[in-house]
């Protein structure tokens, strides 16, 4: 079952009761999604317009069963207090070239990769073809500004399952030596994704517990718990920068410790933009690569 909801209104309030049979949910105006207690069977969620909500009566409380995950796809989305269980694929969160999106009180269970934050050249595209290089209003009118993932918020998460927890992926692209490119790079400066925040929480799966992908910059960590694997805690890929954890606890279990698991690694030529604070790169267990 697909429900498109094309209504002229500014806001549509849509409370989700408990239903028998899965659906799919794309959005086509602003909207308010309040899903009350109770499991929900729903196959996904796609966000397509901005500032769109998703919320529920509060972890455990309310439980989506979401084999697809919810993608958000534009400005300004907000996800918060409920449950989302998997089916062991996928991924439960997906951010898409997005910006100042929120994501606070949400447990995550049993995807391949807990939250995806994805910079690519589809924000172009929504955007006509190219990015604006400027900084959008907090009314976007409606309109997508293209390729850019900057100011995501992430409170009081918990992730868990056997894949990865939270992974920014940088899937833009130099048109001419197909390199990873930063935002400097053909004159595209309005191309971006950083600053980034993870407030408290807790992550422990069988994967890298944060994966920071080429050119993404400005990450900081506040008190978030991580247990982490033999894969790894905190993974910086070649070409990340900036990154800031502060009171992080990187726990690892007895695997990790036989394998000799890092709980941080950083390239080298990132080296100088990490800051911890309250601990020593040694307490860390930090590798340079």
């Amino acid at each position: 079952m697909r429900i498109y909801l094309n209504i002229n209104m500014f806001f549509i309030l849509l409370f989700v009761s408990l239903q028998s049979h899965s659906k799919e949910i794309i959005s086509e105006k602003n909207e308010i999604y309040h899903f009350g207690p109770g499991v929900h069977d729903v196959t996904r969620i796609v966000l397509e317009r901005p500032h769109a909500l998703i919320e529920g009566d509060g972890i455990g409380v309310t439980i989506l069963n979401i084999r697809e995950g919810i993608l958000a796809k534009a400005p300004e989305p907000t996800i918060r207090n409920l449950t989302i269980i998997g089916k062991g694929l996928g991924t439960g969160i997906y951010l898409s070239n997005t910006w100042s999106a929120k994501i606070e009180n949400v447990e995550i269970e049993n995807f391949r990769i807990g939250i995806k934050l994805e910079l690519s050249e589809e924000g172009r595209e929504l955007a006509g073809g190219s990015t604006l290089n400027k900084w959008p209003g907090a009314n976007t009118k409606g309109k997508h500004w293209g390729s850019r993932i900057s100011l995501s918020d992430i409170r009081n998460v918990e992730i868990t399952g056997g894949g990865e927890g939270i992974v920014f992926k940088n899937s833009l692209k130099h048109t001419t030596n197909k390199n990873y490119w930063y935002s400097t790079d053909e004159k595209r400066n309005g191309e971006f994704m950083n600053a980034t925040t993870i407030w408290g929480g807790h992550i422990a799966v069988r994967g890298r517990g944060i994966v920071i992908g080429e050119g993404v910059g400005s990450t900081k960590i506040f008190g978030t718990y991580i247990d982490v694997s033999p894969a790894g805690g905190i993974v910086m890929e070649y070409g990340a920068r900036g990154l800031t954890l502060i009171g992080v606890t990187l726990d690892l279990n007895s695997a990790a410790r036989k394998a000799k698991a890092s709980r941080v690694t950083v390239p080298r030529r990132a080296k100088k933009s990490i800051q911890l604070i309250g601990v020593s790169p040694r307490d860390f267990r930090v590798t340079y690569q």
